[in-house]
This record gives C-alpha cells, sequence and structure tokens, in this order.
C-alpha cells in the first residue's frame, strides 16, 4: 500500500535514460573494450547507490546490446552455455517460487531479499536460454513467421506493463487473483494479448502519424508489408 500504483512502469524511465547514454556508450565502444566495460561498470554502480537508474541490471543488458549492434555479429551460444544456462534458470525459478510462496504465506524482511537476489541472478541464465531458443526458432519456417511480428516488438516492450496493468484490474474483478483457478489462463493469454494490442495500436498510430510514430518507435517506421515480406 506504500508503494504507487504505476511502479512496474519504472522500467520505462530507465530505458529512457539508456537510449541518452546510447551516444556515449557507442564512442566508448570505438575506444575500445576497456573503456566500454570501464563506462558501463561506472554508471551501473553509480545506479546502487543514487537513483540515476531505478534498477541498474536494465543498462548492463542495453550495454550488450549496444556492443552486439556495434560490433554487427549475433553471438553464437555454445551448446554446453544453453545446456548449463537453461539447467540454471529452470533451477532458479523453482527456487524462487518455493521462497515467493513462503514469503505470501508470512511475509518477511529476509525473505524479501532472498526473492530480490534471486530475481537479480536469474536474468543472466534467463537471457542466455531464450537467446539461445530465439537462435534455433530463427532456423525454422516457424521462426520465420514470427519474424514478421518482430515491428511491434518495441511497441510491445514499452507498452506490455500499460496493457498487462489494464487487463489485470479487469481480469482480477471478473475472475479472482493470482490463486483463482483461471490464473493460468491469464498467464499464457499475456503475451498474445500485448502483441495484439500492440500491432493494433502501432498500426493505428503509424497510419494517423507517421512520423510522430516512427520517432516514439526507437527511429523507425513501421514500413511497407510487401518490402518486409521480401526481406523475409
Amino acid at each position: 500500500l506504500d508503494r504507487p500504483a504505476n511502479l512496474p512502469l519504472a522500467f520505462l524511465r530507465d530505458v529512457f535514460v539508456c537510449a541518452l547514454l546510447a551516444p556515449v556508450l557507442i564512442e566508448a565502444w570505438k575506444l575500445g573494450a576497456v573503456v566500454f566495460v570501464a563506462l558501463v561498470a561506472a554508471l551501473y554502480a553509480l545506479g546502487m547507490v543514487t537513483p540515476f537508474l531505478l534498477t541498474p541490471n536494465l543498462l548492463a543488458f542495453y550495454a550488450v546490446g549496444i556492443w552486439i549492434a556495434c560490433d554487427g555479429r549475433l553471438p553464437r551460444i555454445p551448446g554446453w552455455l544453453a545446456a548449463l544456462s537453461w539447467a540454471v534458470f529452470l533451477g532458479l525459478g523453482v527456487a524462487i517460487a518455493a521462497v515467493e510462496m513462503r514469503y505470501v504465506a508470512a511475509p518477511d524482511a529476509a525473505l524479501l531479499r532472498q526473492l530480490e537476489i534471486g530475481l537479480t541472478l536469474i536474468r543472466l541464465p534467463a537471457a542466455i536460454a531464450f537467446w539461445s531458443a530465439a537462435v534455433w526458432l530463427a532456423a525454422r519456417a516457424a521462426g520465420l513467421r514470427m519474424a514478421r511480428l518482430e515491428r511491434y516488438i518495441f511497441t510491445a516492450f514499452c507498452a506490455h506493463m500499460l496493457i498487462l496493468s489494464a487487463a489485470w484490474f479487469a481480469w482480477q474483478a471478473v475472475f479472482g487473483g493470482y490463486y483463482g483457478p483461471l490464473y493460468p489462463v491469464f498467464f499464457f493469454a499475456a503475451p498474445i494479448v500485448v502483441i495484439a494490442l500492440a500491432a493494433l495500436f502501432a498500426e493505428a498510430a503509424s497510419r494517423v502519424a507517421g512520423p510522430l510514430f516512427a520517432v516514439l518507435n526507437g527511429g523507425r517506421a513501421l514500413g511497407s508489408r510487401a518490402a518486409e515480406s521480401d526481406a523475409v
């Protein structure tokens, strides 16, 4: 009750800060790996002790994206690393779920701290695991079809908490909360709902105010369907 209702949207503020830092990070990358890593580490540390970044982890993953984009090559995930990442991700997921159930039953500061640590540690193996899955899927027909949704992904990324928050409040009023019998339906339908609504919004905004939408969409217009189909 003492936290704002829009707390989950805080990541958008960090995304904006990271976007402002992008030119600096790019120039640091040009100066070499040592300079780039040192700058990212310094900014990460600054975010840990000041309100500069609400979630410093976001900067770390953003920096990885900057590195990949500047390098111009997608990293290859060795099979052993993908398998290890999946194992660690699933293991930590089970452990976090167990701690969370204990915390819900009897809230405790120590359990909350364990949750925070677990949710921080799980990010790296989860990122590697799902990256390896995406690379595997991209080489298959289903992946090529899914790639056509890529132009909506930035919109979905920025809007997913807005969409899911509104949907969750409505869902709870009718079907109950996390422990309601139909919660799994909401959980598994959430990605489909987000992509569908993000696509509808992106298409409508692109038609009504194309240049403005391109600015909001990371500087990218949706483009023509024909051109994208040919590219895929």
